[in-house]
């Protein structure tokens, strides 16, 4: 038996996203090995604050953070939102010293996903598909990681961040990615880290994803601004999840 803990940034902004997120999560999830699911308040409303605690498990936990309006995606506030998720697993990691793992909100589970996870590693990872590493800056996605290994977790964390912040060599808008891709690719070289691989189409499945057979465990509505994929209400009538979304909203 493995406990772990969920932990996922959230403001007012996306909190369309996150109620098909927990709906699907408890509706699709197994959570006997849960312990907690803490929910950092980068700015929600007092009646979403409310909304989030009819949920079993549920721990919310404020920040500095009071984004209400996110913006634009890859502007100032999205980006303290997403960059804080990572430092925010730390403090989890550091209190309860069980694993942890962080999603986007912007997700829908589809079914649980424990038993794909080999907790004999240190770090569990999303690859993005071979075919579309070529036209991707990132061969890994930010939007899941699972922190199976408390200390080496932690230190992965530090650098990751640090690279995040402070790396001349990521020239995107976005950093998340970039930075965690140098960073796996560092590891898988030197060895410091076991890590797992799972395919996006899997893990993080989005609209590149092709039809196919495999047991998708989390589909990510991921913006497309080129395929008219922007806002939040035109990213959750995208055609992957449209079934999901007639449920869970």
């Amino acid at each position: 038996m493995n406990k772990y803990n969920m932990v996922i940034n959230v403001n007012s902004d996306y909190f369309m996203f996150a109620k098909v997120f927990f709906r699907s999560f408890f509706d699709n999830v197994d959570i006997k090995n849960l312990n907690k699911f803490y929910v950092f308040d980068c700015g929600l409303l007092e009646e979403e604050r409310k909304w989030l605690n009819m949920f079993p498990f549920i721990k919310l936990s404020d920040t500095d953070l009071n984004y209400v309006k996110t913006n634009e995606v890859h502007g100032k506030e999205w980006s303290a939102i997403t960059y804080t998720k990572i430092t925010n697993a730390k403090k989890i990691l550091e209190q309860d010293n069980l694993p942890v793992f962080i999603f986007d909100v912007d997700s829908v589970f589809v079914q649980g996903f424990e038993d794909i996870i080999d907790f004999s590693n240190d770090i569990v990872c999303c690859r993005v598909r071979d075919d579309r590493i070529s036209q991707c800056p990132s061969s890994y996605i930010g939007s899941f990681v699972g922190f199976l290994n408390v200390q080496k977790s932690i230190s992965f964390i530090d650098t990751w961040h640090n690279l995040i912040m402070n790396s001349d060599d990521i020239k995107t808008d976005w950093r998340e990615s970039p930075a965690l891709s140098m960073l796996v690719n560092r590891n898988l070289y030197s060895g410091q880290c076991k890590i797992q691989e799972i395919k996006e189409s899997i893990i993080c499945s989005t609209l590149f994803s092709p039809k196919n057979t495999e047991n998708v465990v989390n589909i990510h509505m991921k913006s497309e601004k080129g395929m008219g994929y922007s806002t939040t209400e035109e990213r959750l009538r995208m055609p992957h999840v449209i079934g999901y979304i007639e449920k869970y909203v």
